[in-house]
């Protein structure tokens, strides 16, 4: 694949750091991926981000969230336009779906 794929595959601190805080909750999380597009500049991935919640989950304002034992199947469509070696605009899709 392309440029744009190679960058989009990379991920930054941010994006690191959230995901180390959903993991600690969701500790058995794993990407089901669907699809994978290239265009150009623009990488898109679709698929489903699925786990258990088992763990503390700690959100973006320091709450934290005690283990329900509750499992998720979230949907996720993920747009990222790359340029020049970096990120210019991510656009992330979410939605819930049953299991």
């Amino acid at each position: 694949m392309g440029r744009a794929r190679e960058v989009a595959d990379r991920l930054t601190e941010a994006i690191v750091a959230w995901l180390a805080g959903f993991f600690e909750g969701f500790p058995d999380a794993d990407y089901q991926a669907i699809a994978k597009h290239e265009c150009g500049d623009v990488a898109i991935d679709e698929g489903f981000l699925v786990g258990t919640h088992t763990g503390t989950l700690s959100t973006p304002d320091g709450e934290r969230v005690e283990p329900t034992g509750n499992a998720v199947r979230i949907r996720s469509c993920d747009v990222m336009e790359v340029r020049d070696a970096s990120w210019r605009a991510t656009a992330s899709t979410p939605t819930r779906s049953s299991s």
